[in-house]
């Protein structure tokens, strides 16, 4: 695997999860940004709301800032033993600290940028995330 998430890789990733989203059997809006939080590629389903695309994008840019799955940021922000936390994300913006984004790393684990979902139930959203990842093999 290269050492960027380049146009063609996030084409590959996006593939596969919108193969995956249509195996969920709901529309998607699928981002794809760089370890920066800027976006690379974003695809939206026809029939999911506007909104969509605004949330898998902050999901993703969450993945990527934080270097970890979106639902580890939000169970970091909503940590009660931690209450500083809770404000983490109103620093950043345009970051969404709900499940529904992972990061993609390269085989050394370098940070080449995140996947985000938004369209299902959380858990749906990571699942067409991870299946992005799967078809890279980050």
């Amino acid at each position: 695997m290269p050492h960027h998430m380049s146009f063609d890789l996030a084409l590959t990733a996006a593939a596969a999860a919108a193969e995956r989203a249509r195996h969920i059997g709901k529309p998607f809006a699928i981002t794809i940004v760089d370890p920066g939080g800027n976006t690379i590629l974003q695809h939206r389903f026809d029939g999911i709301h506007a909104a969509a695309t605004t949330v898998s994008a902050a999901k993703a840019r969450a993945a990527a800032l934080f270097n970890r799955p979106s639902g580890d940021v939000e169970k970091l922000v909503s940590d009660p033993e931690r209450p500083g936390l809770r404000d983490l994300t109103t620093v950043l913006d345009d970051v969404l600290a709900i499940q529904g984004a992972v990061p993609v790393r390269a085989d050394d684990g370098a940070l080449l940028g995140a996947v985000g979902a938004s369209g299902g139930t959380p858990a749906e959203d990571e699942d067409v995330a991870r299946a992005a990842i799967d078809a890279i093999g980050g």
